[in-house]
């Protein structure tokens, strides 16, 4: 697996990657519903919550998590068309 890092334009670079993220699905069998699913049955409550995603990319878990909690901030580094809910 080759590791891309950035060189010296680390933001062109992340709005390039951000063009291949995977993008929400609202399938209950998805990667990231199992991860907030495991989160719960270790004790973590969402519902009702303010959470802060930072690192949310293209707002995979994002999405999940404001339909349970309160408020969700999302905060990343990059600025790309991934937000179009």
């Amino acid at each position: 697996m080759e590791i891309l890092m950035p060189q010296k334009n680390p933001k062109s670079f992340w709005n390039k990657r951000a063009k291949t993220f995977p993008r929400y699905s609202p399938d209950e069998d998805s990667y990231e519903a199992g991860m907030l699913q495991m989160a719960r049955e270790n004790g973590v409550i969402f519902k009702d919550k303010s959470i802060l995603d930072v690192g949310c990319g293209c707002g995979m878990y994002t999405i999940r998590l404001a339909m349970e909690g309160r408020q969700v901030t999302a905060l990343d580094t990059y600025r790309t068309k991934c937000w179009r809910y």
